[in-house]
């Protein structure tokens, strides 16, 4: 056994020893007594009873120590102190040396030897520095855990084991504590893991009973980790925290909306600044969803977007937008293959920056998938941007790769992404998100997906069409803020001999056309070309007209062309 070094008095060793911590442990959790010609200037404050500072300093905080006093103070109000940290330095986790942040099981108990003997143990346990040290208030008044939970990596713990003192039932104050701390946690669990409902998150967090008047630290030295697994573990479901529930209930903080709101007048007179528009369907901080079948060419209209934003030039029927940076997030191809589209479609060096963050590379790099359904990846992305002013636009390709974990046809799991979108849009980023189509041909999963986007584009098969590369129907079936002849449905087709070389005419007119050819291949009645064309008889009787009108097709029940 290692000799510890002459920075601890006996009396601190012995306080650690009496908690089961072995010297090796003690050693490599660098704790030591504080020089008692310190003692003054560590408080801030003379206490002529106190004779000695034991300090726990806590891994990875920057320098945050806590102090146990011996003995401890009696406050002014009647308490009492037997802990003392730096006003100001915030509340923190202590993770003792040998925690593992990934581990399957991870456990939480007050008090660092608490946590210093249950991890020498192998119970993988941190500890708080006081039974409610694990939120702060946000802005509006509600709880959220302090920043050090980050460190745990949420999607790899399958549970989490809260452990009181063993006389946790008779004290109110820490059964609220511990139920609280639950759901925060379970809120975690419900964010990053994926489950069906908050209740169900909540339930993977369990609450060790130890017996009454024993603490973890004295438990395992007395009985031991095989006693320690026996014991048994409630949720916060269990009927002991019916009353914490309903006061929970009632402590929820009412959200005060009287300056929120706007009269009649004042709404009339505001000056509300207008969204500039990058194309007609996206403004600026707009949200909008491209979608299609397999194969139909969407990677090269998200391309084709991408450089017309960077040059500032037109697309398709759109007029040429402001230049814009684009940030291309692609979850599906090659790097190589990408670097070859965006090459052949780039006609020169463009005025603002596109960059690309490839799922490809992420991995290469981190060794992770890059998931944007993942909180992290969320706040990378973020910061990315803020890093990168320039870019302006985000386009996503495509919501299948980029967002594991979330189940298409729920739109619960959805809702855990509106708040990154929301984030994005309020700094003014616009986004573009590539999806696949069903065999419905609407966009795959739910249709609760599109409530809040200004646009969505759906990219349609043509009929007839025999793997003419990326040739498609351009249909708006929501388009906030335009109408009529501006959204009108348009057939395109990109030569891939050339591929700056986009070129669209409106649906009606390439169905006029294709209904020529198809009359001269023999299609003659309007039901047979409605199935042909994959549009309505009465669309067809239209077009039928325009052709007799226009001196190529005879007059007659049949779709006749006329010679020469």
């Amino acid at each position: 056994m290692k000799e510890i070094k002459p920075t601890l008095s006996p009396e601190h060793l012995a306080d650690l020893h009496k908690s089961g911590l072995l010297d090796e442990t003690i050693e490599q959790a660098g704790l030591y007594s504080v020089c008692p010609s310190e003692i003054q200037r560590v408080l801030g404050f003379d206490s002529p009873e106190l004779e000695s500072l034991l300090a726990f300093p806590y891994p990875g905080c920057n320098g945050f120590t806590r102090f146990k006093l011996f003995p401890s103070l009696e406050t002014k109000g009647g308490g009492t102190m037997r802990y003392f940290q730096e006003k100001g330095s915030g509340l923190h986790i202590y993770f003792p040396p040998g925690f593992d942040h990934s581990a399957e099981v991870i456990r939480i108990s007050e008090g660092e030897k608490k946590s210093l003997e249950g991890t020498q143990e192998g119970l993988n346990v941190c500890g708080l520095g006081g039974i409610w040290n694990f939120a702060l208030r946000d802005n509006n008044g509600n709880p959220q855990l302090i920043e050090d939970f980050q460190r745990l990596d949420f999607r790899s713990v399958r549970s989490i084991e809260i452990i009181p003192d063993g006389d946790f039932k008779q004290k109110e104050g820490v059964r609220h504590a511990v139920y609280r701390l639950a759901y925060l946690l379970g809120g975690e669990f419900y964010n990053k893991k994926g489950y069906e409902s908050l209740s169900e998150a909540v339930d993977c967090i369990r609450v060790v009973e130890l017996p009454l008047y024993f603490k973890l630290d004295d438990f395992l030295c007395e009985y031991g980790v095989r006693a320690f697994e026996g014991l048994p573990r409630i949720t916060v479901a269990d009927r002991i925290f019916d009353d914490i529930r309903e006061k929970e209930r009632k402590e929820v903080t009412r959200i005060d909306l009287q300056d929120s709101l706007i009269g009649l007048k004042t709404l009339l007179t505001m000056d509300i600044p207008g969204r500039p528009r990058l194309f007609l369907w996206l403004p600026q901080g707009g949200l909008a969803m491209v979608y299609g079948p397999r194969g139909i060419g969407k990677t090269y209209f998200s391309l084709s977007l991408a450089v017309s934003l960077a040059t500032g030039k037109s697309f398709l029927r759109w007029a040429a937008p402001p230049e814009t940076g684009v940030l291309l997030v692609d979850g599906e191809m090659l790097i190589s293959d990408l670097r070859e589209r965006l090459v052949n479609l780039l006609p020169h060096e463009p005025a603002k920056p596109i960059s690309l963050l490839s799922g490809e590379q992420v991995f290469m790099k981190i060794d992770r998938d890059l998931n944007l359904a993942d909180l992290e990846f969320q706040a990378a992305v973020i910061g990315l941007l803020e890093a990168n002013p320039e870019l302006r636009v985000v386009v996503v390709d495509n919501i299948s790769c980029l967002f594991m974990g979330l189940k298409e046809s729920d739109k619960n799991d959805w809702e855990k992404v509106i708040p990154w979108l929301l984030t994005l849009r309020r700094r003014g980023i616009s986004v573009v998100l590539i999806h696949h189509s069903g065999k419905s041909g609407d966009q795959r999963g739910t249709s609760g997906r599109e409530d809040m986007l200004d646009s969505v584009i759906r990219l349609e098969s043509v009929p007839g069409n025999q793997n003419e590369g990326a040739r498609f129907i351009v249909r708006f079936t929501k388009c906030r803020g335009a109408y009529g002849k501006d959204i009108e449905p348009f057939e395109t087709v990109l030569d891939l001999n050339n591929p700056e070389a986009w070129t669209w005419k409106p649906l009606e007119e390439s169905n006029f056309e294709r209904m020529i050819e198809l009359a001269k291949d023999g299609v003659d009645t309007v039901n047979d070309m409605a199935n042909e064309l994959g549009i309505s008889k009465g669309m067809v009787s239209r077009l039928k007209k325009q052709g007799v009108k226009k001196g190529m097709l005879k007059d007659g029940r049949k779709i006749i062309p006329i010679e020469g």
